[in-house]
């Protein structure tokens, strides 16, 4: 059985793309939980576990490897100390904050 998915390129609102995290272990995450609805997209990660924090489905036309590459790199900031700021990439720009033990990245389109 064949599923095709045609995203809406044309789709008049922005990717809204949002990533939380909470209580990394050593070797990543226990838990992690992915939500694509209408122009939101949403990525959860908690709990020590053995699992990295990254997209599976991309959301809309975003390439894939370039959003989980950003996202792994503000980890690695984040790991280094730095606990809020901002990054991106040549289409992707990023912010995140760190609250009450749990790390939200607000990512969107250059």
């Amino acid at each position: 059985m064949s599923v095709l998915i045609f995203p809406n390129l044309f789709a008049a609102d922005p990717p809204n793309i949002n990533v939380k995290q909470h209580d990394k272990g050593f070797f990543g995450y226990q838990w992690v939980e992915e939500q694509h609805e209408g122009s939101n997209h949403n990525l959860s990660c908690h709990d020590p576990g053995f699992s990295s924090c990254k997209f599976i489905v991309a959301p809309t036309s975003i390439n894939l490897g370039e959003l989980n590459g950003l996202i792994e790199n503000i980890e690695n900031m984040i790991q280094n100390g730095q606990e809020s700021g901002s990054d991106g990439t040549v289409n992707l720009n990023a912010v995140w904050s760190h609250s009450s033990g749990t790390y939200t990245i607000s990512i969107g389109l250059n």
